[in-house]
Parts: structure tokens; C-alpha cells; sequence
């Protein structure tokens, strides 16, 4: 088994199986081109997938019984969008992914799994000003995208008045969180929940509680370079 067994919801023979099956293609095309920094299998499954489901599962999702749209930004080798797929495949999925290499080896592996997502191809600054995907997600989840303020930026526009913004991050980040409050109000979110989900990770939970500003976010690259400083 691929995940343990203590997880809120059981996982399937199948769902074990495609889980197998992703992080073996992982494994493969990233000798071929940089998907992620995990170079052996093992850690690819154990410490990638199996940590990246194992956070999610730590907070209980809102999922809704009607159809749930998330939207995983920053995606890289498609988590933790594709093992929450494989895991709740109810949800309605959007990925989000800049390098053009990864957009592709993610919509083949949907493809083999027989999984259907959405896969843009875009920086999140430019899609975030498009209506058909502003303030439109319920759940917007990513992976260790970057400083916590930055996050907020090109994270909190895309979600609907009462989503969830979940980032998945490294250990101590409790400064980060603290820069990045009135960042996050400015955005429209306010601080949720910061949890550590395990020996490798946290996450942490912004909820969306007013419309975000339409200049926000700013151009590519400059909640990169010039990360919002409230004074």
C-alpha cells in the first residue's frame, strides 16, 4: 500500500493501484526532464504523493455533494491535483501549470488514468484576470509554491467568496504566516487554520470572505520578485 491506512476515507484497490501507477510515470519522465527534485520511487511515492494526500486529508475538505471545482495551481508534475483526482474523482479539476513540458506529461497521465481534469498551460497572473476562472473555485489547493505572501497574491483571486485557499509548505513557516496576514486581508482572505500534518509538512488554510481587488494580481513575476508589504 501506497498510503496508510488511517486516512479519513479508505482508499480502493483502484484508487491504490492508480496512485502506483502516477508515481511510477513520475518516476520515468523525470529522468527525462526536471518534474520534481525526488529522484528514486520510493521517495516519489512516500514522500510526494503519500505526504501530499495525507495533508489534505488532515484538514477534512469541504467537499459539497454537488460538484466541488478545484483548482490546483502551480501544479509541476500534477500534485497534489491528480492523487486528490484519484482519490475523489467527484471533483471537478483544473490545473494550472506555467512549463509547458509538465502541462503535457500532465494531461498524458490523465489520460492513461482515465482522468478527467482541466490543464492550462498559463501563468496564473494572466488566467487570474480572466472572469470564466476569477473567483470561481471552491477548494484552490498547490504545493509548496513559493513565499506565503506571494502565494496569497495568485492564490486567493481565483476563489469564490467562501472557498478555501490550502497550502501545503515545508516545516516552520510560522513567520511566513505572520508576514503574510495583511496580505491575505488586503487579498479578501483571512487566516483559517495552520496545522503540521506530519514529520515533512504543513498546510495551511485562508478562506475567501470578500471579492479581491481587480488590480490584484499584479504581472507575471512580481509577486515573485516584489512580494505584497502592507505598512
Amino acid at each position: 500500500m501506497i498510503i496508510e491506512n488511517n486516512l479519513n476515507i479508505p482508499l480502493t484497490k483502484e484508487q491504490d493501484e492508480k496512485l502506483l501507477q502516477f508515481s511510477e510515470k513520475i518516476y520515468e519522465s523525470n529522468k527525462k526532464f526536471n518534474l520534481t527534485g525526488f529522484k528514486d520511487l520510493e521517495k516519489i511515492k512516500n514522500t510526494l504523493i503519500y505526504e501530499s494526500i495525507r495533508s489534505l486529508d488532515s484538514i477534512n475538505l469541504p467537499f459539497s455533494k454537488n460538484n466541488c471545482n478545484v483548482l490546483d495551481l502551480g501544479s509541476g508534475s500534477g500534485v497534489p491535483g491528480i492523487p486528490l483526482k484519484i482519490i475523489n474523482n467527484e471533483i471537478d479539476l483544473t490545473l494550472i501549470e506555467s512549463s509547458k513540458k509538465k502541462c503535457t506529461f500532465i494531461s498524458s497521465v490523465c489520460k492513461d488514468l482515465g482522468l478527467n481534469v482541466e490543464v492550462i498551460n498559463d501563468r496564473a497572473e494572466i488566467i487570474a484576470h480572466d472572469k470564466s476562472f476569477r473567483e470561481k473555485f471552491q477548494i484552490i489547493i498547490s504545493r509548496g509554491v513559493g513565499n506565503l505572501t506571494t502565494l496569497a497574491e495568485i492564490t486567493i483571486p481565483f476563489a469564490k467568496i467562501g472557498g478555501s485557499i490550502i497550502s501545503i509548505k515545508g516545516l516552520n513557516i510560522y513567520k511566513e504566516i505572520i508576514e503574510s496576514e495583511s496580505s491575505v486581508q488586503l487579498l479578501g482572505g483571512e487566516f483559517s487554520l495552520y496545522l503540521t500534518s506530519s514529520n515533512y509538512s504543513t498546510v495551511v488554510v485562508w478562506k475567501k470572505i470578500s471579492s479581491t481587488p481587480e488590480k490584484y494580481p499584479r504581472r507575471p513575476g512580481a509577486p515573485q520578485k516584489s512580494p505584497l508589504r502592507i505598512k
